[in-house]
């Protein structure tokens, strides 16, 4: 899938937002309380979502994490990772052969606990209904750190066009903007902030002009 991006966009990721973040022995280290867009692909460009059931998992999942109380694993008699209160989820988009999640993290290693939790358990579920083994994702997910509260909406706006029919998909955030849907595990209020209604926040959306933008991002 080859996406246009805001030139901000870019600008923001390749320039000042990045310092002081670092590799330690190839684990990445997060900036406390700040915003993070996190993606990844399939192995191989391969899809990692084949019917319904299987996007209904991974927001599944998300949603369990993100549960104001814990989740108890009724086979093996334990509460599942929980992240409320350290990790709020702004906006997200999936994808067949990949996905795009805008969080916000309290804790600085919050978004390293919750996406090893994340896809490990969407791993072993996919892998256990397909009848497959090995990596279902393309190496580690990266997670970019967002420089300031403009381009935190330039990023879900991003986000919330990756589908070709972005406006009707049921597997992106937009209807919980649009007050289509309500859940606790998904908050656009941090983007919502910047605008007085939906009306509005649509109208960003839509006036999205690639001739302002100054690179192509393939994925």
């Amino acid at each position: 899938m080859t996406v246009i991006i805001d030139y901000l966009y870019m600008n923001c990721y390749s320039n000042f937002c990045m310092s002081g973040e670092h590799d330690n022995n190839r684990r990445k280290t997060y900036t406390a309380q700040s915003y993070y867009h996190i993606y990844n692909r399939g192995i191989n460009k391969q899809e990692i979502f084949l019917d319904d059931d299987d996007y209904q998992q991974f927001m599944g999942i998300m949603k369990r994490q993100l549960s104001e109380k814990p989740t108890l694993d009724k086979i093996n008699k334990r509460h599942y990772a929980n992240y409320y209160g350290d990790i709020e989820l702004l906006a997200f988009a999936l994808m067949p052969n990949h996905f795009h999640i805008l969080v916000y993290q309290e804790s600085h290693e919050a978004i390293a606990q919750f996406m090893k939790s994340l896809l490990t358990g969407y791993s072993k579920f996919f892998n256990k209904k397909y009848e497959r083994v090995g990596p279902l994702f393309q190496g580690r997910y990266r997670a970019e750190k967002i420089c300031g509260d403009d381009t935190v909406a330039i990023v879900s706006r991003y986000i919330h066009l990756n589908p070709r029919y972005w406006e009707d998909s049921p597997r992106t955030s937009i209807d919980y903007y649009s007050g289509k849907r309500r859940a606790f595990w998904v908050n656009p209020d941090k983007v919502m902030a910047g605008f007085k209604d939906f009306a509005g926040y649509k109208k960003f959306l839509m006036e999205f002009d690639s001739d302002n933008s100054s690179d192509i991002f393939e994925f």
